[in-house]
């Protein structure tokens, strides 16, 4: 008998209305259907030499064509009855009863050519293929560096249902057909003693099973190529589904798209390697960073870097620099050319975009063992051996900083002019990818400051003179008030009791003061006004200094100092420094970096190494002594 059979939970759980995995993809419903589905047609190339296409096309029917309408109807009231005190679910069952009500809905098909399809359909014992999309929740059985499981991928269609009713549809390239209905709706009373699981079948009522033909299918579209059809019946992707739709597809299927390995069709648009520039073009306003990818992919100056990686296989990395505003991220893919994640979080002074990709089999695997059920990050944890796995991350990390950084040095420019200062980066020990919080560079737009610091004089009687409290290292003016008059020589005096008068130290300078109090300059440094400061790290415990003095410093120093979260600055020790050009010498390390020579309107370039391995938040001052 062919129809809807809701099996009941046998005393068991009670299935309510937020299903995990569906509410996985609430609030990204579009993006999740491109990208899951996209990505299952790809692992399940039939021919690698030719493009997976997979079409999205949307047809609209009579609502009494849904297989088995009126009892699904029955169905949703049952739920509405169950759940009446429940809010979110009463929503929920109104708003899909009435939409089910209505004279007309919509269905989505995703369809998908060079495919295997879905193999043992009708072999209710099998631990892959129709069974892991229909009934096996968490028994995930594709291995390599295949990536896509129907595990919880497999729930995104349902979230873009009205009524969570998706069917699927397959020819597989063994010969066999199937086609078979699921809702996965929630709990309700089949009768006075049973309680149904909240997943629904149509098809073979008595297993469980698919039908070879559910002819309501083949009214919407016949399929004689081996591959996969899903039907997603009350589809609510709303008007613009076909823009949502193209722009998922390129910004997650960008490399794959432009190496020919998937093809999309669009109701009836073609989405290929020879039209993906157009859609570029025509989305680049809706587009978070395929546009600026896509200048990699096109472009001729792109500089190219390999890392064999352990035995496993290469990454090879694609950069182009020195074009405004590109987005200063890589994009990460699998093997296959689909995203992974964006790796962000440098430096804001260089103007750069590229793409990572892994190449080999035994490299891809120990990737996709690292990659969340969602697909968009690597995590360490994930893997048999989490600290070799976190090492292995590390590693790729600093090498795609390290050669961003040196192209970032070569094309150093008077075009980046940023204010302020960016944290460095942090190596956690957490995941790559998502929105972990990493910054690998810091740069400041440096220009001299003018603090001031009363002090109060202290009088030196041995020797007769005025001094001040205070260090000599800034180009700070201290104030002293006190009874102060100058004499002829433009010295300060200070009026004590009784008639004597001292002189203050020679190289002390003051000016009268209306108020018959005199400003004396204690000497000191001159801070220089720099144009731009950048900071980039470069290992563990190095850094590369970039900046370019507003003059000639024939002798001064350079003082490094770490910022804290309250403003508070502290000097940091060097341990060694060295000049990367001839614009400037270095003569000693230690608490200051003391230089001569330094040429100004110059870049100078200074590679030096900290006291220890901690990341901060740096601070640079050049000063003139």
């Amino acid at each position: 008998m062919i129809g809807w059979n809701f099996p009941s939970n046998g005393g068991g759980q009670i299935r309510g209305i937020a299903d995990a995995g569906i509410e996985t993809f609430t609030g990204r419903e579009i993006s999740s259907l491109a990208r899951e589905t996209c990505q299952n047609s790809l692992d399940a190339a039939a021919n690698e030499n030719f493009a997976v296409t997979v079409e999205f096309y949307r047809h609209e029917i009579f609502s009494r064509d849904i297989p088995g309408c009126d009892d699904y109807k029955d169905a949703l009231n049952r739920c509405c009855e169950y759940w009446k005190e429940n809010p979110q679910a009463k929503k929920f069952l109104d708003a899909a009863i009435r939409q089910i009500n209505l004279t007309k809905t919509s269905v989505l098909r995703i369809s998908d050519f060079n495919t295997t399809g879905l193999a043992e359909p009708f072999d209710p014992q099998a631990k892959d293929g129709w069974n892991t999309l229909t009934k096996i929740d968490g028994g995930a059985t594709k291995s390599g560096d295949k990536a896509g499981s129907f595990g919880i991928g497999k729930n995104a269609p349902f979230t873009n249902s009205f009524y969570r009713l998706v069917f699927y549809r397959t020819l597989n390239c063994h010969g066999e057909r199937a086609a078979q209905g699921m809702s996965r709706l929630m709990s309700f009373a089949l009768d006075e003693e049973n309680i149904s699981a909240g997943v629904g079948y149509y098809g073979e009522t008595n297993k469980n099973l698919p039908v070879t033909l559910i002819a309501a299918l083949d009214k919407i579209f016949s399929r004689n190529d081996y591959s996969t059809d899903i039907f997603v019946y009350g589809f609510n992707g709303g008007l613009n589904w076909r823009e949502d739709i193209s722009v998922e597809l390129i910004e997650n299927f960008l490399v794959a798209i432009h190496k020919g390995k998937l093809c999309a069709r669009i109701q009836g648009e073609d989405l290929t390697r020879d039209t993906l520039k157009n859609f570029v073009n025509r989305f680049a306003d809706k587009l978070a960073n395929a546009a600026d990818y896509y200048k990699v992919l096109a472009g001729d100056d792109v500089k190219n870097f390999t890392l064999d990686f352990h035995g496993m296989g290469q990454f090879k990395l694609r950069v182009i620099v020195n074009q405004e505003k590109l987005n200063r991220r890589v994009l990460v893919v699998r093997q296959n050319g689909m995203k992974i994640f964006d790796m962000d979080r440098f430096p804001r002074s260089i103007y750069f975009t590229g793409i990572l990709e892994s190449e080999g089999s035994r490299l891809n695997e120990f990737l996709r063992e690292l990659e969340t059920p969602s697909h968009d990050k690597w995590d360490h944890g994930r893997y048999k051996n989490p600290k070799l796995a976190r090492d292995y991350l590390k590693e790729l990390k600093i090498w795609v900083r390290d050669e961003i950084s040196k192209l970032g040095s070569e094309n150093f420019s008077d075009e980046v002019n940023v204010e302020g200062l960016s944290d460095m980066l942090a190596f956690d020990d957490g995941a790559i990818g998502g929105n972990v919080e990493e910054v690998e560079t810091l740069e400041l737009h440096a220009e001299p400051k003018n603090f001031s610091h009363e002090l109060q004089p202290e009088v030196d009687k041995v020797n007769n003179s005025l001094s001040v409290a205070g260090t000599n290292d800034s180009s700070r003016t201290r104030r002293i008030y006190g009874d102060i008059t100058l004499d002829g020589q433009n010295n300060a005096i200070r009026t004590l009791s009784g008639t004597r008068k001292r002189k203050t130290l020679a190289n002390h300078s003051g000016a009268e003061n209306p108020d018959g109090k005199d400003i004396i300059l204690q000497p000191a440094g001159k801070k220089v006004a720099c144009n731009k400061i950048r900071v980039i790290k470069v290992g563990e415990k190095n850094y590369r200094l970039i900046f370019r003095a507003a003059q000639n410093i024939l002798s001064g120093r350079i003082e490094i100092f770490a910022v804290g979260e309250n403003g508070e600055r502290e000097k940091l020790f060097v341990t060694q420094a060295s000049s990367a050009d001839s614009n400037v010498q270095i003569l000693t390390v230690g608490e200051k970096i003391t230089v001569k020579n330094l040429r100004g309107n110059t870049d100078a370039k200074i590679n030096f190494e900290l006291q220890d391995r901690q990341n901060y938040a740096l601070e640079v001052d050049v000063c003139e002594d």
